[in-house]
């Protein structure tokens, strides 16, 4: 089966997101994927939230390293294959997971709680890029 990029998904990040050269990056890039690079993407989205989902299981919190560092490469998959997102970027994108119900959707079929987690260590990861780049 071909696999879509969710319609939902595009119209609220244009909602969000329309003005912004990001999103004309990403729509340009978009343009030219094939279904296995939909595959791909949709393969690592799964890989990292199967492994937050690990890491909250744990009992560990969404500040921990483990977690910041699985959304650190959840930040690095949008800049391989949509735009360049910053932290700060990332930190939209998370409070878009929250209100967004098939984002929601998606990662709550993972996890319950998966969609808040994950959201709380985009946002730690990108107050701990924000130190690093401070210290520099």
């Amino acid at each position: 089966g071909e696999v879509v990029f969710p319609d939902e998904w595009a119209t609220e990040v244009t909602e969000r997101f329309g003005h912004t050269p990001e999103l004309a990056e990403s729509a340009r890039r978009v343009a030219g994927y094939t279904a296995e690079d939909w595959r791909q993407i949709l393969e690592d989205e799964r890989s990292i939230a199967t492994r937050l989902a690990a890491v909250m299981a744990t009992g560990a919190p969404p500040e921990s390293t483990a977690a910041m560092d699985l959304a650190e490469e959840h930040r690095n998959g949008l800049r391989r294959w949509f735009f360049d997102c910053t932290p700060e970027l990332h930190v939209a994108f998370a409070a878009m997971f929250e209100t967004d119900a098939p984002i929601r959707a998606s990662f709550e079929g993972v996890a319950a709680g998966l969609t808040d987690y994950l959201g709380r260590a985009i946002i730690a990861s990108a107050k701990r890029a924000e130190g690093l780049r401070g210290a520099g």
